[in-house]
């Protein structure tokens, strides 16, 4: 989404939203949902507002969606790297000030995104970020259901992070 009264000879900072885990769909032909509003809040204080589908989500073929298989974070933090990279290329973008936010996954993955790409980002949000143990126990062991039982029931460890 372009600010309100776009100048493509102006500089504009970018606001990257992100999800990114295993089958989701955030990318579609429409703008909407539960952070429409805030979206187009920040058009109109003068941000682009950016939403990229890495590898591994969903919509794109079995392929694409299961190549981060045993190795998440991985090639999604490289292709939202890689998006940042082009975005800071055009000529209306203001490289020095791109930023990503993410839920959940999404956090796990903006907190992902700013450590391998420090020199890319400007700053990451990241609110309930997933922790490795957390992501490994929920998408890659079959035993699922009963180490996510044992794990919350193990009041002696965090497993989660708030930020």
């Amino acid at each position: 989404m372009k600010p309100h009264n776009f100048d493509e000879t102006k500089q504009y900072p970018v606001f990257m939203y992100l999800y990114g885990g295993p089958g989701s769909q955030q990318v579609t032909d429409s703008w909407g949902g539960a952070n429409f509003l805030w979206y187009q809040m920040l058009t109109q204080q003068g941000y682009i507002v950016a939403c990229v589908d890495n590898r591994g989500t969903g919509a794109r073929g079995s392929e694409f969606k299961k190549c981060t298989y045993q190795q998440l974070g991985k090639l999604e933090t490289e292709d939202q790297i890689e998006a940042n990279r082009y975005l800071a290329n055009l000529p209306y973008v203001d490289g020095s000030r791109i930023g990503i936010f993410g839920w959940s996954y999404g956090g796990y993955m903006s907190s992902l995104c700013l450590l391998k790409g420090a020199d890319q980002f400007k700053m990451a949000i990241a609110i309930a970020p997933l922790q490795t143990g957390v992501i490994t126990t929920l998408f890659i062991q079959k035993d699922t259901c009963v180490r996510h039982k044992k794990m919350l029931l193990d009041t002696t460890t965090t497993h989660l992070s708030i930020m």
